[in-house]
C-alpha cells in the first residue's frame, strides 16, 4: 500500500467521521413529557412496525406515572426514533432501567437515543442498563455503545413460565 493510498483512506475516514458528528449534532434526541410527544411517538411506531392501534392515552398515562420512559428522536423535527424503557427493581442492584423497545431510521440514531437514556439514568443514580432485544441490529449497537451480552459474560440465561387461561 502507498503512501497515498494511505493518505487517501485517511481523508475519506476524516470525512465520514465528520459526517456522523454533523449527522448526530442535527438529532435531539429527548425524554417524552406531553401527550403530543407520545402522538408523534406513536405514529412513528405503528407506521414502523406496521401496527394499527395504539393506545396514546394509556401510553401517555404510563409516562406520566414514570411507568415506562419513553424517549424521542427528532431531524428538524420530525421523529426518527423511538426508545421505550421501564425502571426495574432488584434487590443486588437497586434501580436499573430495562430497556424493551428501540426502533430508529439508522443506527447513529439508535447511538443517540441510547446515551439519552443512559443520560437520564445516571442523573437519577442508575449504574445498570439493561436491553431485552431480538433485533440483531439492536444488540450489535448496544454492544457498540458498551452494553455487555451477559449470556456469555456471565453465563447468565432468561427462561420464562406463562400460566395459560384453559
Amino acid at each position: 500500500q502507498s503512501t497515498g493510498e494511505f493518505q487517501t483512506f485517511q481523508h475519506y475516514f476524516k470525512q465520514i467521521n465528520l459526517r456522523f458528528s454533523e449527522m448526530k449534532n442535527s438529532i435531539v434526541c429527548n425524554k417524552v413529557v406531553d401527550r403530543e410527544d407520545v402522538a408523534a411517538m406513536c405514529l412513528y411506531y405503528t407506521s414502523t412496525v406496521k401496527s394499527n392501534t395504539v393506545a396514546i392515552d394509556d401510553i401517555y398515562n404510563m409516562v406520566k406515572i414514570e411507568a415506562i420512559r419513553v424517549f424521542i428522536a427528532r431531524e428538524d423535527q420530525n421523529v426518527v426514533g423511538i426508545l421505550l424503557s421501564y425502571p426495574h427493581y432488584s434487590t443486588w442492584v437497586a434501580e436499573s432501567v430495562v430497556i424493551r423497545t428501540i426502533l430508529a431510521d439508522n443506527n447513529h440514531i439508535k447511538v443517540c437515543l441510547f446515551e439519552a437514556v443512559i443520560a437520564e439514568g445516571k442523573e437519577r443514580g442508575i449504574s445498570r442498563f439493561d436491553l431485552f432485544s431480538t433485533d440483531e441490529n439492536t444488540i450489535e449497537v448496544a454492544q457498540m455503545t458498551g452494553f455487555t451480552n451477559l449470556t456469555v459474560s456471565e453465563d447468565w440465561h432468561s427462561y420464562s413460565f406463562s400460566i395459560s387461561s384453559s
